[in-house]
């Protein structure tokens, strides 16, 4: 065996004086950056060879020598060998610098700009002073949203930490039957820009409006002498992904215990794989599935006639002993809280940290990643649906199992049918009141959630009877 250790060193903490980000990417100049290893450590390899015999119970009892020997036979296979792996962690490296490409918010040009309906203003004009503007649905003054077509203000929706507005202007463009499709951000106007949000389903993002200065001026609102006065949408999301308080759920100050150990192995964020990531935890927690691999991965190796990298059924593989063993696991550090001892742990502290600092304790499925995103848009370093990665995942293994068994490479027994179930539908003619059942196979059971089991459901009935409010006819007969 080879034995190569990684001493890693941290190195002095981020400057202080580092610039903030301005604009929504990654790895782009005023954007997010990644830091990687290399701006976090310094790196020094010491490399040996160890001779390990069947008496030895622990590496310390093994014969280890300085490498390279001089001895030009051995010296020239551990070479090679090294360079194998140094080209496979190259081709790694690649997977990793394409998924986390730059990337960086696009705003497309909305489709409804060029003919968007304008109603006559009858008089009416837009104040060019915020004091004048509120939501025409709750009065608040924050977060408003200008209506292009009927210059209708209200307030926008409720961002994901729970602050924003009240959602008026959204709810408009629903009860104006989705004719008016384009808003503006007051407050975000000036001489160059402004936000426009496009509620259009087929858009339904911040857009540009090529002719938002003739779309303004029809309200009264002369761009050229407009001052910002609110945050843009890409300032507020900055914000959020700056300071959002993640302690709430990585229960930060309390005294938690490390563990590390056969199921106890993470997933590293490749940028925007959380839901590849989710997926492959919820496969490798199902013992059907990952006793499937893990008992064949032996054959599976030794039986691929690709190069590893594009074996579907080997990648999997990795990833359940990597997520179902101890491999990867903190040498040391305890797998339950049981069998914790009592004394003092701070001593290891530094051991522990170094562990982790070293890739330890989690797997990085860079291969796995590209190869199932091949061809199609999985491969991008956007998000995408969990629901939908993991049907065309379960599509495409169990295709590749089907193939190996028909070869004869290995046989296994498929463990996606587990997910599969017949589902009956009941149709029933309104008319005759005759009754049809239909019988379906689906492996995704989607349950309607009764607003009766709404937990916040005292919210729920004032929203409606507002909603209600607004439908109810005025004293002129208009609604």
């Amino acid at each position: 065996d080879v034995k190569m250790e990684d001493v890693a060193n941290t190195l002095a903490n981020t400057n202080p004086t580092e610039a903030l980000p301005t604009t929504m990417g990654i790895n782009t100049p005023n954007g997010f950056q990644i830091k990687t290893d290399k701006d976090l450590y310094d790196e020094e390899k010491i490399m040996q060879i160890v001779l390990v015999r069947d008496s030895d119970e622990h590496l310390s009892t093994c014969l280890q020598y300085a490498f390279p020997t001089g001895i030009e036979l051995i010296d020239r296979s551990v070479k090679a060998f090294l360079d194998y792996i140094e080209n496979a962690t190259n081709k790694m490296a690649l997977q990793s610098a394409a998924t986390s490409a730059a990337w960086q918010e696009e705003r497309i040009k909305s489709k409804y700009a060029a003919h968007l309906i304008q109603i006559d203003p009858q008089g009416k004009k837009i104040s060019p002073n915020p004091k004048d503007w509120f939501c025409e649905d709750c009065g608040e003054q924050e977060n408003l949203w200008l209506n292009i077509s009927d210059g209708y203000i209200g307030g926008g929706r409720r961002n994901w930490d729970g602050s924003g507005g009240c959602g008026a202007a959204l709810r408009h463009y629903e009860q104006t039957g989705s004719m008016y499709p384009l808003a503006v951000k007051l407050g975000t106007i000036t001489p160059h820009s402004a936000d426009v949000y496009s509620y259009a389903p087929d858009e339904d993002d911040m857009v540009e409006d090529d002719r938002l200065v003739q779309h303004l001026e029809h309200w009264g609102i002369k761009m050229q002498s407009m001052q910002k006065t609110d945050k843009t949408m890409t300032e507020l999301q900055i914000d959020l992904n700056r300071t959002y308080e993640f302690e709430r759920m990585t229960e930060a100050g309390k005294d938690l215990q490390r563990v590390s150990g056969a199921g106890l192995i993470g997933i590293d964020n490749l940028g925007n794989s959380c839901y590849m990531n989710s997926v492959l935890q919820l496969l490798c927690s199902i013992p059907v599935f990952a006793e499937s691999f893990l008992f064949n991965s032996d054959l599976i190796f030794q039986s691929t006639t690709l190069q590893v990298e594009k074996d579907t059924l080997a990648q999997l593989a990795k990833i359940v002993i990597g997520l179902c063993t101890d491999r990867y696991a903190i040498p040391g550090v305890p797998s339950d809280l049981r069998h914790l001892p009592s004394q003092d742990k701070s001593k290891d502290n530094d051991r522990l940290i170094r562990s982790a600092q070293l890739n330890v304790d989690r797997i990085r499925p860079h291969l796995l990643k590209a190869l199932i995103g091949e061809g199609n848009h999985f491969s991008s370093p956007e998000q995408q649906d969990a629901l939908e990665y993991f049907q065309f995942l379960m599509e495409k293994v169990s295709r590749e199992i089907h193939a190996a068994n028909m070869s004869q490479r290995v046989q296994i027994d498929d463990p996606i049918h587990i997910f599969s179930f017949a589902l009956e539908e009941r149709l029933q003619c309104a008319g005759s009141g005759c009754v049809k059942f239909m019988e379906r196979s689906d492996n995704v059971l989607s349950l309607d959630i009764p607003v009766e089991a709404a937990t916040n459901r005292e919210q729920v009935e004032i929203y409606e009877r507002k909603k209600l409010e607004r439908k109810r006819p005025r004293d002129d007969g208009s609604t």
